[in-house]
């Protein structure tokens, strides 16, 4: 019926590039795997700051441990913010997610230089031997860092917190 006045309704209102969803899995991987590192990475130096015995105070430290204590808890703070922003949607909780994963890398490189003449192998191997607490949670923090990392860069995880459903026409 070519030539019928009959008005013909479109069978795909939108072209496939406005209404297809992103994916979210990278974002929301991202955001779990920061909750993660969050606690991690709070909990690093709380348990330093409980061990300081006493009349000993935070004045007594050398200025690069309390650099590398102040860099695991923004590390935690921009995790923790930054996988709550993203579990609603907010572009600024990827980037909140890669400020808290460069702020920890930065922090565990950091902590070997800190210890008497420790060389990077040593630190890494005391890490992975998982004695303790205190290591598994490092070996957390390294694993868990570098993967928010790379998941918070994705092209998806931009996508996805970006991606605003077309509204649809009142006809």
């Amino acid at each position: 019926m070519r030539g019928s006045t009959a008005r013909q309704v479109p069978r795909n209102r939108y072209p496939d590039r406005e209404s297809r969803h992103p994916g979210r899995g990278s974002a929301l991987a991202a955001g779990l795997l920061g909750l993660i590192a969050a606690v991690a990475a709070g909990y690093l130096p709380v348990t330093r700051f409980i061990d300081i015995p006493f009349g000993f105070s935070l004045g007594d430290l050398s200025p690069w441990t309390l650099v590398d204590l102040g860099a695991y808890l923004g590390a935690a703070l921009a995790f923790l913010v930054g996988s709550l922003a993203t579990f609603f949607r907010a572009v600024t909780g990827a980037v909140l997610l890669v400020l808290g994963a460069l702020l920890a890398i930065g922090a565990i490189l950091l902590e070997p230089f800190l210890g008497a003449g420790i060389t990077y192998a040593e630190y890494f191997r005391a890490v992975f031997r998982l004695d303790g607490f205190a290591a598994l949670d490092h070996a957390v923090l390294m694993v868990a860092a570098p993967l928010v990392l790379l998941l918070a860069i994705l092209p998806s995880t931009f996508g996805h917190l970006r991606f605003r459903a077309p509204a649809l026409p009142l006809d």
